[in-house]
């Protein structure tokens, strides 16, 4: 026979293994609700030594606050008559409290979950198929059809995938393809007609049967300026710097070294001063450095260009040129 002794009222209670083993042997003592774990407190029933061993109280933390706590006392001994009689009930004293095991309510609720779960099956297994795609429709869900060879793919219900599929004629978009393609290749042609004309006769007539103009080369790198000078102007033909007159003549050789003639370019002339710190600064469009019979295309070669400043007061002492397309 297995004993145990409740450690707060020292209350002893007759044990069965499947108390022990149900949730880890804690059990709720029926006469103070206080929880302790019967494995801890077991007793001996065939030993005469344990029949008065008392355990010590649990800690007041351990006690439900619903429990008033009392100082704590040593109970008198059982008597054997009392150590004995679980089997027989004891006559001479109120029947002993029930132990109840502990019962965790997250475990309860999970098992009432297993039980409805349960019912839920054996409810839904006597019913049809035509029945079940009927509960779920009715909840809202859209049953499948039937499951085609890929797997994770289902076809829709029947009043869904029952209703013929919309068609479009494909006719139109072929049609608006080959017109955006067809704008895409005019757009390219357009742009980059001049690449396409260089040194193509038959391109280019084409692009004139279409009234199309075909815009001459601007590679800015193979143009250059091979010489160049600015001098001063004087009053007369005296060479004395004092007879200044605020004028400056600039003499450059511009080289196009491409096979094919060019646009051409415009020129900048910086004018600095004995520190090279910029006095001025001006760009000159091509209708403004060259002369009027000048030819409308820079072929390849060099070309002499020479050009008149007017600058006023200042004294500059040097100059710089550049070749740029805008």
């Amino acid at each position: 026979m297995t004993q145990t002794r409740c450690p707060s009222c020292q209350t002893a209670f007759r044990v069965t293994p499947e108390q022990l083993l149900a949730r880890g042997g804690k059990v709720r003592c029926g006469a103070c609700q206080q929880i302790f774990n019967a494995g801890d407190y077991l007793l001996d029933a065939e030993n005469p030594e344990t029949k008065n061993l008392h355990f010590p109280r649990i800690q007041p933390e351990m006690t439900p606050k619903s429990t008033p706590l009392t100082p704590p006392q040593t109970p008198p001994p059982l008597s054997e008559a009392q150590l004995t009689s679980f089997d027989d009930p004891d006559t001479t004293r109120a029947p002993e409290p029930i132990i109840d095991p502990v019962v965790d309510p997250i475990d309860a609720a999970l098992a009432q979950q297993d039980d409805e779960d349960a019912v839920f099956r054996s409810e839904i297994s006597s019913l049809s198929p035509q029945e079940i795609r009927q509960l779920g429709r009715e909840a809202g869900l859209v049953a499948p059809r039937d499951l085609t060879e890929v797997p994770g793919f289902s076809k829709w219900s029947d009043g869904i995938a029952g209703t013929p599929a919309r068609t479009y004629a494909l006719w139109p978009f072929v049609l608006a393809s080959v017109i955006l393609a067809l704008l895409l290749a005019a757009q390219l042609l357009y742009h980059y007609r001049g690449e396409l004309a260089r040194g193509k006769p038959g391109v280019q007539a084409a692009f004139s049967a279409f009234g199309i103009e075909i815009p001459l080369p601007r590679e800015a790198e193979r143009i250059s300026i091979d010489a160049s000078e600015l001098r001063p102007v004087t009053e007369g033909d005296s060479d004395d710097p004092a007879a200044h007159s605020g004028r400056l003549q600039l003499t450059t050789t511009l080289k196009n070294q491409a096979s094919y003639p060019q646009e051409w370019p415009h020129l900048e002339i910086a004018l600095t001063d004995i520190y090279d710190t910029v006095l001025t600064r001006k760009v000159f469009k091509p209708d403004e450095y060259l002369p009027a019979d000048a030819p409308s295309a820079f072929a390849p070669g060099e070309t002499l260009v020479t050009l008149a400043l007017s600058v006023g007061e200042l004294q500059p002492s040097g100059y710089r040129l550049n070749l740029l397309y805008p």
